[in-house]
């Protein structure tokens, strides 16, 4: 009785080895294929704005530039969004981009770049560009994520 538990606990075990070996190859034979696409689902390069210069005079305007480093389309509705001015240690909203009917959402695709002029700056001090971007169509302002440019001097004429 003892031999006949013994040999059925070994056979047992070699039908689950064998078992396990089986759902392992299947495994990797169906889901091997799925290896590029699950690599290339998150890419979390973040984008960068940048002006053509850091210092500037009373009345120039800047150009501005929005890179999207991923390989991901993001979507912003302008190179940026707001000016920020700096106020001795802080940061307050100088300027709002304002679109009559709302601003259009547009998608920059992975690895481009758009550029643009901005107004020209009415006072001297510290500045920097803000942009709202977002990996999906259509989201709220407060959900989308924020990057800033170089900080530039607006100088007196």
């Amino acid at each position: 009785m003892l031999y006949y538990v013994i040999v059925s606990v070994t056979f047992s075990s070699k039908i689950l080895k064998f078992l396990t070996l089986i759902l392992a190859l299947i495994f990797f034979a169906v889901f091997s294929s799925c290896r590029d696409y699950v690599t290339d689902i998150v890419d979390t390069t973040p984008p960068e704005i940048t002006t053509d210069a850091s210092d500037y005079v009373l009345g120039d305007t800047v150009l501005a530039t929005f890179k999207n480093n991923s390989a991901s389309t993001i979507y912003v509705t302008g190179v940026y969004n707001t000016v920020e001015r700096k106020n001795s240690s802080s940061w307050d909203v100088y300027s709002i981009v304002m679109c009559n009917g709302g601003c259009p959402e547009f998608p920059v695709y992975g690895k481009s770049s758009i550029h643009e002029r901005s107004a020209a700056v009415k006072d001297d001090g510290i500045y920097r560009l803000v942009c709202a971007y977002s990996t999906m169509a259509g989201e709220t302002y407060e959900r989308k994520n924020k990057v800033y440019s170089n900080e530039f001097t607006v100088h007196p004429r």
